[in-house]
């Protein structure tokens, strides 16, 4: 009867043992999904509940803020060696519309119409995911050319990746090439020959919009201005 009492005790632990270890299993089990579960859910949740926030840039020393957005277009920028077709099959792989070719000296750019009108929130969201895309340079918004005072016959204005800077006059080049490295995805395009100082940069952050790294230029106090450059277009 000992021996017997001692197998069933000797059983029962084992069963114990066996129960824990399976219980700590399917906890591990429950933690993993969890984490695979929080992993592959869309960013597109960290835009719910949100507000947007209107970016500004500086002109004249004066904080723009761009609150005139249109939520039917984007701007998506693509390597200049990236053939139309790629582009156009990208592009209709998302349901966008294409609306129209730009191009520059350095990058291809299609401006293109969403399927349905999107809040600022969603416009962001949208960027967001577009960035995501490695065929993508980066993506920014449009806006409404009722804007500061403007009447003219355009009816929409966007970013490239382009800047128009002036550095103050006593700041020498080096300083901008310095500051160009350290913040990284901005270069400078040209230098303009006929007035000193003045350059026009490039931006391909996917972390920063074009205006967004041209207010962070201002701000280091290195320039008389850094604004963004603009362009428009007119629906006919």
């Amino acid at each position: 009867m000992r021996f017997s009492l001692a197998v069933i005790l000797i059983q029962k632990e084992i069963f114990l043992n066996i129960f824990k270890y399976i219980t700590n299993m399917k906890n591990l089990i429950i933690i993993i999904l969890l984490i695979l579960i929080s992993s592959s859910c869309c960013k597109d949740d960290d835009f719910i509940g949100k507000e947007c926030v209107n970016d500004f840039y500086y002109f004249d020393s004066e904080k723009i803020y761009l609150d005139n957005l249109n939520g039917n277009y984007l701007i998506i920028g693509f390597k200049k060696e990236t053939d139309d077709l790629t582009i156009s099959t990208f592009i209709n792989s998302l349901d966008y519309l294409e609306v129209e070719d730009i191009l520059n000296d350095n990058y291809k750019f299609r401006l293109i119409k969403l399927q349905n009108e999107k809040t600022c929130v969603e416009i962001d969201s949208e960027i967001y995911k577009l960035n995501k895309k490695e065929i993508v340079l980066y993506a920014n918004k449009a806006y409404n050319t009722d804007f500061f005072g403007y009447y003219g016959p355009y009816n929409l204005m966007f970013t490239t990746d382009q800047i128009n800077v002036k550095l103050k006059d006593n700041i020498e080049k080096s300083q901008l090439e310095n500051l160009i490295a350290e913040i990284k995805n901005v270069s400078i395009i040209a230098e303009n020959n006929n007035f000193p100082n003045v350059f026009l940069i490039s931006n391909t952050s996917k972390e920063r919009n074009t205006i967004q790294t041209s207010t962070l230029l201002y701000e280091t106090g290195l320039f008389e201005y850094s604004e963004p450059n603009f362009s428009y277009i007119q629906f006919l």
